[in-house]
């Protein structure tokens, strides 16, 4: 995928891989804390990468946000942190799709998912990456 759209924070961007890679040209990876994604051979903290990329202050979005765009643009996403927590519900390797680790983990998700479309589906204006955004305030305050 070259281009995808996503809203965080309220609002709607457009990124492509391209530009994530062209912005951190001139980067210097940060220390990793737990999730790094691989750019040009450079490993750096997933955050750092959204940021960059978005414009958008760290507080604005979540790991686990940042870890969904840069594997949807097929970005390699890896757990460097040495554990993963209850959050990390799907892998995100760029390399196999995303693949779901355990059927408890899917389980998770889908009844998160039906929470967001259950609440956001409210609101005649509501789209797809509305749900998928309330999705994950829903996942990050039941696991945090």
């Amino acid at each position: 995928m070259d281009e995808i759209e996503f809203t965080v924070s309220g609002q709607r961007i457009r990124l492509t891989r391209q530009q994530v890679v062209e912005g951190l040209t001139d980067q210097v990876p940060e220390p990793i804390r737990t999730w790094a994604v691989e750019i040009e051979g450079r490993r750096f903290p997933v955050k750092q990468v959204m940021a960059v990329a978005t414009g958008l202050k760290r507080t604005d979005f979540t790991s686990h946000r940042a870890r969904d765009v840069l594997g949807r643009l097929r970005f390699h996403v890896a757990n460097v942190g040495g554990r993963a927590t209850t959050s990390d519900l799907v892998d995100l390797d760029s390399r196999d799709g995303g693949v779901p680790r355990g059927a408890g983990h899917l389980n998770i998700r889908l009844a998160i998912l039906q929470l967001a479309v259950q609440h956001v589906g409210r609101r005649p204006d509501a789209a797809i990456p509305d749900v998928l955004e309330a999705a994950e305030t829903f996942e990050a305050w039941l696991m945090g």
